[in-house]
């Protein structure tokens, strides 16, 4: 029997090790079956998958991570949840001291899909609750593989310890070229301990829940000590993000119709294709209402009598009508964790002069944008101060004496509210 716990402890470790050396603390996807990765809070709400994978350190219900493999059948898969600082790395925190069981947890809730063309396994999972807060990532991997990591998800627990005060404007720097929002605060930490507020103190904003362009190196405009608050009123635009547009859309529920967007749908006894309408440039064009999910996507299928495991992978072509670049073009969103890779990036048709890629995505309603990978990646789009954009301030403390960031403040505003 003692030996039999050693072997096991020794195993651990060692796929512990491994795992250790591969994790990138980014949302990714190392493995080309893994399929729309999701993790968001449960809720009863039709469309919980819309909501922030960041949630309170007292918060009851659990987060959700849920995913396909394009495998018909059962793989070993586990996960780890590692512990990271304000700047997403690894933090030397004791397991111990943030969680409150042995860090390797089995993931046995699967199903398989029904009548697909495409046959996936659809995995989930609650996540269990943590000690602390802070930035974590979820580390997933196959046991029956060795130690082989499949993807890593971000998530982050706060609590409200700080008072901010936000406010919502557009950018002063130009008034001729107006199209950015700033996003000026105060906060009043009156409540922690702290020595050198510039030191203990860091700040993250993010724009519709994308990590990839994160404001991160904000200091602030002024500090009072004596009553315990500071100030970022972002003087010289450090606050500000690009209005951008609202984002594109197509709808993907149905393949016996064609859904708004969609151009054409082609069905094989393999398989089943569809393109998306020819897309065009917009940065010269007025702004226009549009509503949207900013970015986010959710899965159904409106064929009759279908279940949601009846919802098939679809091949999708989208195609944009622009002149030769000298810049990358991709296409981003939220089903695609915004990752810039051979996916989600175009490629330049000589004989149609359009740009295409071609991405398997399972049924459902998306919204996307094409990002032009250059010191304007708006160009495509265009940016405009009306565009309506959901906004979240982090603020993170180290306590003196700690080597340990935690989260103690949070607030999400709407730039159409304020």
């Amino acid at each position: 029997m003692t030996k039999f716990i050693i072997l096991w402890l020794t195993s651990c470790l060692s796929i512990a090790g491994a795992l250790a050396q591969a994790i990138s603390f980014e949302n990714r996807i190392n493995d080309e079956n893994i399929k729309n990765v999701l993790l968001y809070p449960f809720s009863l709400d039709p469309y919980p998958e819309f909501r922030s994978e960041i949630i309170n350190l007292r918060q009851e219900t659990p987060l959700i991570l849920r995913f396909d493999e394009l495998y018909y059948d059962f793989s070993d898969y586990y996960f780890k949840i590692i512990r990271a600082n304000a700047d997403w790395k690894k933090s030397n925190m004791p397991e111990l001291e943030y969680l409150f069981e042995f860090n390797e947890f089995p993931i046995v809730n699967y199903e398989y899909s029904q009548n697909t063309k495409i046959p996936y396994t659809s995995y989930s999972v609650e996540v269990p609750r943590v000690k602390q807060t802070g930035n974590y990532i979820l580390a997933v991997y196959r046991r029956d593989d060795g130690e082989k990591l499949v993807f890593t998800r971000r998530f982050v627990v706060f609590s409200n310890n700080v008072e901010i005060n936000p406010v919502f404007g557009n950018s002063l720097i130009n008034r001729s070229n107006p199209q950015k929002h700033q996003f000026e605060f105060s906060v009043n930490y009156s409540n922690l301990e702290s020595f050198s507020p510039i030191q203990d103190f860091k700040v993250v904003i993010r724009q519709n829940q994308r990590w990839d362009n994160a404001l991160t190196r904000l200091s602030p405009s002024m500090i009072r000590e004596d009553i315990g608050t500071f100030e970022f009123q972002g003087f010289a635009g450090e606050n500000s993000f690009e209005g951008g547009n609202e984002f594109r859309f197509f709808d993907l529920r149905g393949y016996t119709y064609r859904g708004q967007n969609i151009g054409e749908i082609k069905r094989s006894p393999e398989h089943t294709s569809a393109n998306l309408l020819v897309d065009q440039n917009r940065s010269n064009q007025a702004y226009s209402i549009l509503p949207d999910r900013n970015g986010k996507y959710f899965n159904q299928t409106m064929e009759p009598g279908a279940s949601p495991l009846e919802q098939d992978y679809i091949m999708t072509r989208f195609t944009l009508n622009v002149p030769k670049q000298k810049s990358d073009i991709y296409v981003l969103g939220h089903f695609n964790l915004w990752q810039k890779n051979k996916d989600s990036k175009l490629t330049y048709n000589k004989t149609t002069e359009t740009y295409q890629t071609d991405i398997l995505i399972r049924q459902g309603y998306y919204d996307y944008i094409y990002w032009v990978d250059s010191s304007q990646p708006w160009q495509i789009e265009g940016s405009y101060f009306e565009t309506e954009n959901q906004y979240e301030l982090l603020i993170y403390h180290r306590p003196p004496g700690t080597l340990f960031d935690f989260v103690v403040g949070y607030v999400s505003i709407n730039s159409n509210t304020h």
